[in-house]
């Protein structure tokens, strides 16, 4: 993604990654939606492009009080062997925290851990530069924080670089710990830039007169810029809002249940995995494809941390309480029997087209069932339509579904048990609708309705 009007901060990134001294950090510092993520992500691609080693976090506050949280995110692309020449209590406290081994009845000392870590930095960085990227620094979560300015103080004879981004606020023990510090407010946008970035983002192009009242109105926030641009659209003569922090919650309340349900989840959840998410909310590529969303190596993210704050105030107690206990099933459930010594993993498998004999049976049968009942005209309407439907259907395609199609789909979808032995997934693949909504639907819109709320069981 190309980025717009920061010429100054980007010349900063250039600078960190080409300087010939060990130790270099830069911290980009601005408000909510200000850009820092875009550059801090910026910054990421830059250093892989020249051959860095990437180790990368973004903090955030619904993981804050998770020890090590951010720890195991920086390492998460790192293989066990890169640890196997450190002590072994460094390994073995390292490995702890990281979830790589089950722990013991002692903890193992935070010591123990920094020390692991910073040990661990300076084999990856024998090999290659290292560049320890953290979004959202104030987020990190104390644990991890420890570790990491330990590390930090420690390995300025390495090549290290540090690529940090925070809101304003008082430096951070990991700041306190780096020597060669360069510290970059992200100001406001520019005229030129903010018609820039609403012209290849949304193309939308507006008068100068509009522009100027975005960028005033904006403070030159691009975030915020970008959310006026959707909702003016093209109606030029639409008045700015006056609390810009609320444009995203409209966003929010006017997605879709489905899609906002996406969003929700990864909020309330912030380290699932896209296998996760699936089984949680069934809207995922909409989503994505909405820019509400990213995949960040295996985990989802809101596309910027506000975007998750509004899912969660504009959100319903009966909507979290359903995500959460959808995130309890598919997430504890696989860490409950981790921690019992299962082997647990994830799978997405490729069941093919196995609702076509699904749909041909159900429809068979209940047309099979409507022609036996001595008053099929006392059936509910909804039913009569099911029999309707199953009676078009060739004798041919449903006596198949019943017979050889349910055989191929059964020996396809319980191949899964040749590598598993029990299989977690959500009974229903979102928050069932009152049953209000379903009055007045036709048989072919309940059907096709109805699917969506429980695609995992239906093989079984």
């Amino acid at each position: 993604m190309q980025v717009l009007g920061r010429e100054a901060e980007l010349a900063a990134l250039a600078a960190l990654l080409d300087d010939p001294e060990p130790g270099a950090a830069l911290v980009l510092t601005g408000g909510p939606g200000i850009g820092k993520t875009t550059l801090w992500r910026a910054g990421i691609a830059a250093a892989q492009q020249r051959g860095h080693r990437v180790l990368s976090a973004q903090a955030t506050d619904a993981v804050a009080q998770l020890s090590f949280a951010a720890l195991t995110d920086l390492c998460h692309d790192t293989d066990d062997a890169a640890l196997a020449d450190m002590p072994a209590p460094q390994r073995a406290a390292l490995a702890v925290a990281l979830l790589r081994a089950a722990p013991t009845a002692t903890p193992p000392e935070p010591r123990a851990i920094a020390l692991g870590f910073t040990a661990l930095i300076r084999t990856l960085a024998a090999e290659q530069p290292v560049v320890i990227a953290i979004d959202d620094l104030q987020w990190l979560d104390d644990a991890s924080a420890a570790a990491i300015a330990h590390a930090a103080g420690r390995v300025t004879d390495a090549p290290v670089r540090f690529l940090l981004a925070r809101r304003p606020g008082d430096p951070t023990a990991v700041e306190r710990s780096l020597h060669r510090l360069d510290r970059r407010e992200v100001g406001p946008l520019s005229l030129v830039a903010t018609r820039r970035l609403l012209a290849e983002r949304l193309d939308l192009t507006l008068s100068r007169h509009h522009i100027r009242r975005i960028v005033e109105t904006t403070v030159g926030n691009p975030l915020f810029a970008l959310e006026i641009g959707r909702a003016l659209g093209d109606r030029v003569d639409l008045p700015l809002p006056h609390a810009l922090e609320d444009m995203l919650g409209t966003r929010i309340a006017e997605l879709p249940d489905r899609v906002r349900r996406v969003l929700l989840a990864v909020a309330l959840g912030p380290d699932l995995s896209p296998s996760e998410l699936v089984g949680i909310a069934d809207a995922v590529d909409d989503a994505l494809a909405a820019g509400l969303i990213v995949i960040d190596r295996d985990r989802v993210r809101a596309s910027h941390p506000l975007l998750a704050e509004a899912a969660k105030q504009r959100s319903r107690s009966g909507e979290r309480r359903a995500v959460h206990r959808a995130l309890a099933a598919v997430v504890a459930g696989a860490e409950l029997l981790a921690g019992l010594g299962h082997e647990v993993s994830q799978r997405d498998p490729d069941w093919g087209n196995i609702g076509n004999n699904i749909t041909a049976r159900f429809l068979g049968g209940v047309a099979e069932t409507v022609r036996e009942v001595p008053h099929p005209e006392r059936l509910e309407s909804r039913t009569r339509g099911f029999g309707r439907l199953g009676g078009i259907l060739p004798r041919g395609l449903y006596e198949n579904a019943r017979g050889k199609g349910r055989a191929a789909d059964a020996t396809r979808v319980n191949a899964i048990f040749d590598d598993f032995d029990v299989l977690l997934m959500p009974v229903m693949g979102g928050t069932a609708l009152p049953v209000r909504r379903w009055e007045g639907k036709g048989a072919l819109q309940t059907v096709l309705g109805m699917s969506r709320f429980y695609p995992y069981c239906v093989p079984w």
